[in-house]
Formats: structure tokens, C-alpha cells, sequence
């Protein structure tokens, strides 16, 4: 698949730079060099991680640059949930961001699950965009110090190839039915028609994201849309005075606040080692149960919000 055909037909939760600087790396590549990581459990503590490109599978950026798929993370962030044995949840989260695709679904499964046991994230170092988005859903949700946190926004990118082709000679004709059904082919400029439907998708994703991190973060959504650095990123301390964050902490001071290294005995550790090959199975089979739940109250609050979006 071309890798700008695919990015061209995505919507994008992400650092736009990165976006840019993994295009152009990809023409470098000459076969996959995934970076992978797996969930892990440490003194009954599930670790899971969001790292790299976030996308809801694979995609030819995640087989070039590898990342998370929401639908491994779901898998195995429930599997932790579900399980006695798993005392606590941290999301381990290092991520400029990805597609929109499947992550409203992953960062409500991640809402729902609050109060059922401690939800802890933390930006190690970054959480930036869709990775915003779902860890700002946990319980609590800390930065490391000279972590970066926010990117809150959307965006769709549109290439014009048509001068390109016209330079080399090349006229295409594409023959599509109904009306709009080659609308954004990169062989012609995008009408203007084109942009306002365009640009309408991606204020509706906004408004989507812009809601659950009031959501998430018990705010109105006015105020996250004009507070929260308005698409930029912060750095953790700005972010912990703004209410973006909780707090400022690293993972190792988070994971033993919850009593990772106490204890440590031979049966604990093996216990460890049985949960972490459940929720890498869990991770790699991307099965989750019935989509998440919510009480009245969370249902109630998610209307409030979805009102006030609608009257701002």
C-alpha cells in the first residue's frame, strides 16, 4: 500500500511534525524495524504500554515503525481489569499519537474501568494527542518530570499530485460513481466543496476529543478547548497547573507508591511471570469482552457534556 495514500485517507490525532518526519524516514527504510513492547505484570501490578504510533491494527506505518494497536491494548488492558489477581493497572504511555480510529472506543473501555480497581497513567515522557486521550481517561493520570503532554486535536492532510503529473506528461481520468466517490484523489486539487466536508469530519473528531477530556478530566468543555494549550504541547509542570495532569511523578515512584518491590518472593514472581503470559496472549489475540458499560451517572455526564458542546 502506498504509505501517503494511507495517510491521506486517515484522520490524525498526532504531533503533525512527527507525522512528517516518519513520511519522510519511511522512504529510508528498506524493511521493517518495528520497536515493540509488551504488557507486564510486577507485584500484581499490570504495566501496559502505549507506545509509538497509535493505530486500531496494523497499518503500513506501525509494520514500518511498529507502535500500539488499540485493539491489542483493549485486550489485554481488560484482561488486567478482569482478573483477582491483578491488584492495580499503569499505563506505561510514550506517544506522539496516531489515527483517530478505534481510540474513542479504547479510551472509553479505560473510563468505564474506573473505581473497579486503581487506573494509574503517566507520560513517560510523552503523551501527545490520541495517547492523550486515552490516558487522561485513567483514574489518575501523572507526567514524568520533563514529560510532554497534550497535541489536543485532529487534522486530515490532502496531497496535490496534479502539477507533478502534468510536468511528466501524465493526464489521469478517474471514473467513479456516485459524485463524490473520488473526491480527495491526490491526481487533482481538492475543490472547495471537498475542504468544507472535509474540514467538517474534522471538526466533528474534535468535538468528540474535546468532550472526553472534559469528560475525563471533569472540566466544561470550553474549558479544556481554550486552556489546554489549544493544540500545543506542555511541559509536565505547566500541564499539572493547568489540570491537564494530576500530577508530576515518574513510573518508578508511581509503581512503588502502589508496592511494586515489597515483598519480592520467589512465588510472587511467579505469579508475576504467569500474569504477564496471560496479557501478552491477551495482547496479541486483541480480544476484548462486550463494549464497556456505564453507570446512569456516567451516562448522564456524558450527555451534560455532549449539551454543552453543542450550545458553545
Amino acid at each position: 500500500m502506498n504509505l501517503k495514500i494511507w495517510t491521506a485517507s486517515q484522520t490524525w490525532a498526532i504531533v503533525p511534525e512527527i507525522l512528517s518526519l516518519a513520511l519522510a524516514e519511511s522512504g529510508r527504510h528498506n524493511q521493517a524495524s518495528p520497536r515493540v513492547k509488551l504488557p507486564r505484570v510486577e507485584g500484581q501490578v499490570a504495566i501496559i504500554p502505549i507506545y509509538g504510533m497509535i493505530t486500531q491494527r496494523g497499518s503500513p506505518m506501525s509494520d514500518m515503525f511498529g507502535g500500539t494497536s488499540t485493539q491489542a491494548f483493549e485486550g489485554a488492558f481488560s484482561r488486567a481489569v478482569a482478573s483477582d489477581r491483578i491488584s492495580a493497572v499503569v499505563l506505561d504511555v510514550d506517544s506522539p499519537g496516531g489515527t483517530t480510529s478505534g481510540v474513542e472506543m479504547a479510551a472509553d473501555r479505560v473510563f468505564a474501568a474506573r473505581g473497579t480497581k486503581p487506573i494509574v497513567a503517566v507520560a513517560n515522557s510523552q503523551a501527545a494527542s490520541a495517547a492523550y486521550w486515552i490516558a487522561s481517561s485513567a483514574d489518575t493520570f501523572a507526567a514524568a518530570p520533563g514529560a510532554s503532554v497534550g497535541s489536543i486535536g485532529v487534522f486530515r492532510a490532502h496531497e496535490d499530485h496534479s502539477e507533478a503529473l502534468r510536468q511528466a506528461g501524465i493526464k489521469m481520468t478517474l471514473l467513479g460513481m456516485p459524485e463524490f466517490k473520488t473526491e480527495g484523489n491526490p491526481a487533482e486539487p481538492l475543490s472547495d466543496e471537498g475542504k468544507a466536508y472535509h474540514m467538517e469530519q474534522v471538526h466533528h473528531t474534535f468535538r468528540v476529543f474535546n468532550s472526553a477530556v472534559a469528560r475525563n478530566r471533569a472540566l466544561t468543555v470550553a474549558q479544556t478547548r481554550d486552556k489546554f494549550c489549544k493544540g500545543r504541547m506542555c511541559h509536565s509542570d505547566d500541564a499539572a497547573q493547568l489540570g491537564m495532569v494530576d500530577r508530576v511523578a515518574s513510573l518508578p515512584k508511581l509503581l512503588s507508591e502502589l508496592g511494586v518491590g515489597r515483598g519480592r518472593t520467589s512465588a510472587v514472581e511467579a505469579a508475576d511471570a504467569q500474569l504477564t503470559a496471560e496479557l501478552c496472549q491477551a495482547w496479541e489475540m486483541g480480544e476484548v469482552s462486550e463494549r464497556p458499560r456505564f453507570s446512569i451517572d456516567k451516562a448522564r455526564r456524558r450527555l451534560r457534556i455532549d449539551e454543552l458542546s453543542r450550545a458553545i
